[in-house]
């Protein structure tokens, strides 16, 4: 996720028309501003300065983001960071790969560190890849398999409620405490 600090206005404006953006409206409090598509437009407030959650969904609606995708390659010393069309530089871990790259575009692009979108992939020596996809895949399913399965116990335990069992009945016939069944009813 880009992290988006609060703009003085003009600066806002500055950014936007330097990505091509124009002003569509500048009449009341708003200025209305668009791509240069012209399928998407933002509204801003003319404060002096505009407040974060503003400047992000404003660069949301009208400016195209673009993701860097980056390889990264194991060496000696740490890590190879690979950004597609742009260049190469390195970090000693993975975990610290997205801010290396960050820099390194702020530096070569302009802007800030903040500003750039990456997507980082590690290459993998052998089967090692497809094993760790594949342990993400397992905790993603398993997830999903929790969430299936505490809906399905709210749903019996709202039916066995509705059909005049107790709940200490419930609790029996579900195997959890009847406070767990005060929950799972009730919610």
């Amino acid at each position: 996720m880009v992290v988006v600090k609060a703009m003085k206005l003009r600066d806002v404006d500055s950014m936007l028309l330097g990505q091509d953006c124009r002003i569509l409206s500048d009449r009341g409090p708003h200025t209305k501003l668009g791509c240069p598509c012209g399928e998407h437009a933002a509204n801003i407030h003319r404060h002096s300065i505009v407040s974060p959650g503003v400047v992000r969904d404003t660069i949301r609606r009208v400016v195209a983001v673009t993701t860097y995708h980056v390889t990264a390659k194991r060496w000696a010393h740490g890590w190879e960071l690979h950004i597609e069309g742009v260049g190469v530089t390195q970090s000693r871990t993975l975990a610290g790969a997205a801010r290396m790259v960050r820099d390194y575009l702020a530096l070569d692009l302009g802007g800030e560190p903040e500003s750039y979108e990456v997507a980082i992939t590690a290459e993998l020596d052998g089967d090692l890849a497809a094993e760790a996809e594949a342990a993400r895949r397992a905790v993603r399913e398993a997830e999903q398999a929790q969430l299936d399965a505490a809906a399905a116990q709210r749903t019996v335990a709202r039916r066995l409620k509705a059909s005049g069992l107790s709940g200490a009945d419930i609790a029996a016939v579900l195997k959890v405490s009847a406070q767990r069944v005060s929950q799972l009813v009730n919610s």
